[in-house]
């Protein structure tokens, strides 16, 4: 064998050993995963989502309602330690240019209001407001919980 086969060799095999190595390191039982945030995945279609929660061929009234319902009726109440939090269901819509997209993906911030009822002040309703962003979870059908927080809300003088 001649030298320059050996070092192609060699190098082949080296070549290898690091593709292997990076494959691995990004890998999990052989599958590869790439986050949502890829470069690759930037623009992806939302193929697999559940057709009860693709809202993408609705408009007007009609995907306001939807989404309102969707949001609300899958909402959960997190509760960690001191923090509470709301999630909310998650659902497809089109974009500008009319492909299909997840709600999360389209809108960067969410804003939940929360009114007390039965109570009033100066005949006004007591109101909270928290404004986060919206991302999705590891549960594509979910958003990320929006944190209230609660410590300062009770740490706060009563006004």
């Amino acid at each position: 064998m001649t030298t320059f086969a050996r070092m192609s060799s060699v190098a082949l095999f080296f070549f290898a050993l690091v593709f292997g190595v990076v494959m691995g390191r990004s890998s999990w039982d052989g599958a590869v995963f790439l986050s949502h945030t890829s470069s690759l995945m930037k623009n992806r279609n939302p193929a697999a989502i559940r057709k009860d929660l693709d809202f993408s061929k609705l408009s007007g009234d009609e995907l306001i309602t939807a989404s309102q319902k969707r949001l609300v009726t899958a909402a959960r109440v997190i509760l960690e330690k001191e923090t509470v939090g709301v999630e909310l269901g998650h659902f497809v819509t089109r974009d500008a240019n009319g492909d299909r997209q997840l709600a999360c993906d389209f809108y960067d911030r969410m804003r939940l209001r929360f009114e007390a009822e039965g109570v009033a002040s100066s005949g006004e309703k007591p109101e909270l407001e928290i404004e986060g962003p919206c991302r999705t979870s590891s549960d594509i059908t979910r958003i990320e919980p929006l944190w209230i927080p609660v410590q300062r809300i009770l740490g706060e003088k009563v006004g």
